[in-house]
């Protein structure tokens, strides 16, 4: 309709409305630490459920900072009192820990679930790493994709970073993590135990872009005072990210790691000045490079660039699982070997337009031609076997050294971040 004062002009109605900070993850661990305690020690395991709604509804980053903590920044003195070095480490605040509530089994979360919204609302099981009687699961809650051959069925979910999976794994929310093996050197440095089962690649994959805005950047450390993008802080990416800073000579204060995940999410940082250059992987390295909008400053696509880098062989992407949960289910883990080397060699043998020919058409996002063009350069950081590579767990934990403060002054058992048990045996079939 239009205004008879102003005839061009239609009016809108606006609801009153309110703005102020919400932060749900407060209430709700106040709400699980007073029911956990209502029950006392029971003879079986239990769990409680949280269904949260409203306006303000919480989403799985409030239940994660509930259980095990909100993120908090560290900071850490050096030499240099202008340049505090910073970390960021989830705090001791979460209604769970070796201390605390490990009566409660888990928890289940669900938001905004109602008769009506069941079809797209899912709630979602978080398991207590610490309970006294923990509540044993198998694969046979998971479902939907195959691993055909092996007569199993595992459920994917995605993650934009490493270290948002890890934090699922150790809430045995997934029993599994398809991620950087770095993980398993710097759980071990904060006493918990997961190790590498199948190594999918020996280089990382990673490529440090420079914004074309920014022709001033030469070297890494002409990003002092700079943004640099990464999927998530505590992700491998952010590691590799703050190696290179000390490796270049700067404090890790001088560079500020935003998460901005991968694909469309970082090109969009990049193009709005939101940072001046990142870690990220194919197919954002391809598009980026081909609109002309990034330049490749470091390049460990490759082994020969991996050295270049690190230092060494860095054994990236891997399947790593919780080290008790290896030990109990070792005909489920060996099917899962088996499944993942059978595919290594899949990729070992065959051409990079063979590869891509078996993979979603989503994944070329437009141009399948530039992701076959992608997969034939990077083919060869995959292992065709499995295997964890000579020397590579020397070189990540060398790496990681440098600026992670879980492991100094710690004795980090290499032999335990990974085992070779089960691809030996898949690769004798």
């Amino acid at each position: 309709m239009t205004s008879p004062a102003q005839p061009s002009r239609s009016p809108i109605g606006v609801f009153p409305g309110r703005v102020g900070h919400s932060d749900v993850r407060y209430r709700i661990s106040d709400a699980l630490a007073l029911k956990a305690r209502r029950y006392g020690k029971l003879d079986h395991p239990y769990l409680i459920a949280v269904l949260s709604s409203g306006t303000f509804a919480a989403d799985d980053e409030d239940i994660a900072g509930a259980l095990f903590g909100g993120w908090t920044l560290v900071l850490h003195e050096t030499s240099d009192a202008q340049n505090p070095r910073s970390e960021s480490t989830r705090a001791d605040n979460g209604v769970w820990s070796a201390t605390r509530n490990r009566g409660l089994s888990g928890v289940i979360s669900a938001r905004r679930l109602a008769p009506w919204s069941v079809n797209t609302e899912s709630p979602r099981l978080w398991l207590n790493p610490w309970a006294e009687r923990p509540l044993a699961l198998g694969l046979d809650w998971l479902a939907e994709t195959r691993v055909k051959d092996e007569g199993i069925t595992v459920d994917l979910l995605s993650e934009p970073a490493g270290v948002d999976a890890t934090d699922e794994m150790l809430s045995g929310a997934v029993q599994g993590v398809v991620g950087f093996y770095d993980h398993t050197v710097d759980l071990q440095g904060l006493g918990k135990f997961a190790e590498s089962v199948v190594q999918f690649s020996q280089a990382p994959g990673e490529v440090e872009l420079v914004s074309s805005k920014h022709p001033e950047v030469k070297s890494f450390a002409d990003f002092k005072g700079m943004n640099l993008g990464v999927t998530g802080l505590g992700s491998s990416t952010n590691f590799l990210t703050q190696y290179m800073e000390i490796k270049n000579g700067l404090q890790l204060s001088d560079v500020t790691s935003v998460p901005v995940g991968a694909g469309d999410t970082f090109i969009a940082a990049l193009k709005q000045d939101q940072i001046q250059g990142g870690m990220t992987t194919e197919p954002t390295v391809s598009r980026l490079l081909d609109t002309g909008e990034a330049k490749v400053l470091i390049d460990m696509r490759t082994v020969e660039g991996t050295k270049a880098a690190l230092g060494g062989t860095y054994p990236a992407a891997s399947l790593y699982m919780p080290t008790d949960w290896v030990n109990a289910h070792k005909d489920l883990t060996q099917k899962l070997a088996n499944a993942f080397v059978k595919t290594l060699k899949f990729i070992n043998t065959h051409s990079a337009a063979e590869i891509a020919a078996k993979m979603p058409p989503d994944y070329y996002v437009g141009n399948e031609a530039q992701y076959v063009k992608a997969l034939d350069a990077g083919k060869q950081m995959f292992t065709p076997d499995g295997v964890m590579p000579k020397g590579g767990p020397e070189t990540v934990l060398a790496v990681l050294s440098q600026f992670k403060d879980s492991l100094k002054g710690k004795t980090i058992d290499l032999s335990k971040t990974y085992t070779t048990e089960f691809v030996d045996a898949a690769n004798k079939m």
